[in-house]
């Protein structure tokens, strides 16, 4: 396994939000918050011949020590729509099969612009409204 340091990751509201960045349903900040600031993310690439040059994990670094303990990462109750998602509490979600990590007010000015361009411009979007023109 080799490490790398990938990019820095700002973090200016110490709320983290982990998903993929495809499935913009739960981009949601976790139920923990760190000291904002900047913080490292490292990729950990397989060496092996079955998985060379494929990234086998990502790391978003708040302290440089052993953890002393470790608990399942959760996003606030209090901001999920229904049962299914409380269900899904801890599990990272996949759609596309990327991953990010991202500041909460970041991720929603991401998501604004996502959506600003499909409402715009139904004509890339995987779903067009029937009652909508397509120029």
């Amino acid at each position: 396994m080799f490490c790398w340091q990938y990019q820095i990751t700002k973090l200016p509201s110490g709320q983290v939000v982990c998903t993929d960045p495809m499935y913009r349903e739960l981009g949601l900040p976790q139920s923990w918050t760190v000291m904002p600031g900047d913080y490292p993310v490292y990729l950990y690439i397989g060496l092996d011949e079955d998985f060379s040059g494929r990234v086998a994990y990502a790391e978003l670094n708040f302290k440089d020590e052993v953890p002393g303990s470790w608990e399942l990462s959760l996003i606030s109750e209090t901001l999920l729509a229904d049962d299914f998602e409380k269900k899904m509490n801890g599990v990272f979600p996949v759609e596309n099969g990327l991953g990010s990590f991202s500041d909460f007010e970041t991720w929603k000015l991401y998501n604004q612009e996502i959506a600003d361009f499909y409402t715009n411009n139904c004509m890339f979007r995987h779903y067009c409204p029937l009652n909508s023109e397509i120029s």
